[in-house]
């Protein structure tokens, strides 16, 4: 009788583990995350590896929110780097979805036409890129790109001070982050006793820069260098000066380190110097970033870049957030942990100002027999 008692007690046990077991796994709590980048058009360039870098980050982070009995649900929608398509976007993610911590987006234009309703909604948002002014001091944007506020001074600084540029030409999109960028080069640099000898904006996917080009190789006050603030068009550009023979230096900003862009213009880049916003450098020794490499090359077979970096930074410093505030995830609580937060990324040490902008080094790098370096 007594070992029928211990069986059945052996038994009940089992099956209340079981129990709890599945019980526990029925009330996993989904923590749903937003991504709404440029993975069609042009801009796939940049969306693309930021993406991939988003979800690999996503599924590292699994495990520490399948402790607190929580599971992450990444949704992603795309945005083709335009203002219209990002609201759309946004607000599938906050509609359908039920979305309030989104990754993105990458373009300020994009940024700035998504605020309304994401403050609306009071949802979240960490972009990897957007650097426009315009963009700090809103209440949930955050971002772990520097501002052009702080980005484009150093890089006028930097231009003057160490490259002894005096005169310069200036190319640059003609949208919300190429005019900010454009407006705040301009003012330091002509502060600093610099003179900008020629300025042209141009129209997002322009293809064509040959008539002005032309007018920069006729300039009769030759400018030092010629300051290029793009998007996605810095191919066009730069095949076109070759072919029309236009012997300027190029300066030009973080977005052009991709390694696509070395693949398609191959010594045709040599000589083309930039800055670099951070410490991200994927030949570095730095173990963190070893890692990161070493899983991104793993799962997507290529090196990470600069935006991948971005991606896996922001992505991570809202996914520490969202373990910071549990089990109050408001977006107050979140915005709070986001704004404690010293996080040591792949890209440098990121922590916020109470505008939602980090704080990154400005340094001069430029391609070097078709590698990106350290300018010296």
């Amino acid at each position: 009788m007594k070992r029928i008692w211990i069986g059945i007690t052996i038994v009940a046990v089992v099956l209340a583990i079981i129990f709890i077991i599945t019980y526990t796994k029925e009330k996993s709590e989904v923590i749903k995350i937003g991504a709404i980048l440029p993975l069609t058009g042009d801009a796939a360039i940049i969306g693309e590896p930021t993406h991939n870098a988003v979800e690999l980050m996503v599924k590292e982070y699994q495990k520490n929110f399948a402790e607190k009995n929580y599971k992450l649900e990444l949704k992603v929608e795309d945005t083709q780097i335009r203002p219209s398509e990002g609201v759309s976007a946004l607000n599938k993610l906050i509609t359908v979805d039920k979305v309030r911590f989104v990754i993105g987006p990458m373009a300020s234009s994009v940024a700035l036409a998504v605020l309304a309703p994401a403050n609306k909604n009071n949802v979240i948002l960490i972009s990897p890129s957007a650097s426009s002014p315009a963009l700090s001091a809103d209440d949930y944007f955050f971002r772990v790109e520097l501002s052009e506020a702080q980005g484009a001074k150093q890089q006028a600084e930097l231009g003057m001070k160490k490259l002894k540029y005096k005169k310069i030409a200036c190319l640059y999109v003609n949208n919300d982050y190429g005019r900010g960028t454009f407006e705040v080069f301009s003012e330091t640099f002509k502060g600093n006793n610099g003179k900008i000898v020629f300025e042209a904006g141009f129209d997002e996917g322009t293809t064509d820069f040959r008539s002005i080009l032309t007018k920069v190789k006729n300039l009769r006050d030759k400018p030092d260098a010629i300051f290029i603030v793009f998007n996605t068009e810095m191919v066009y550009i730069i095949r076109q000066m070759e072919e029309l023979r236009v012997k300027i230096q190029v300066y030009t900003t973080p977005v052009f380190e991709n390694e696509k862009f070395l693949n398609e213009l191959g010594a045709l880049a040599d000589g083309i110097i930039y800055t670099y916003y951070g410490e991200y450098n994927p030949n570095t020794p730095k173990n963190k970033i070893n890692e990161f490499v070493k899983k991104y090359k793993k799962f997507y077979n290529q090196k990470p870049g600069y935006y991948a970096a971005l991606g896996y930074d922001a992505t991570a410093i809202l996914l520490e957030a969202l373990l910071a505030a549990l089990p109050d995830l408001s977006s107050d609580s979140v915005k709070k942990a986001l704004l404690r937060i010293k996080y040591e990324g792949v890209s440098g040490s990121i922590m916020f100002d109470k505008n939602g902008d980090p704080e990154k080094p400005v340094i001069l790098k430029k391609v070097k027999n078709e590698k990106f370096v350290i300018y010296e």
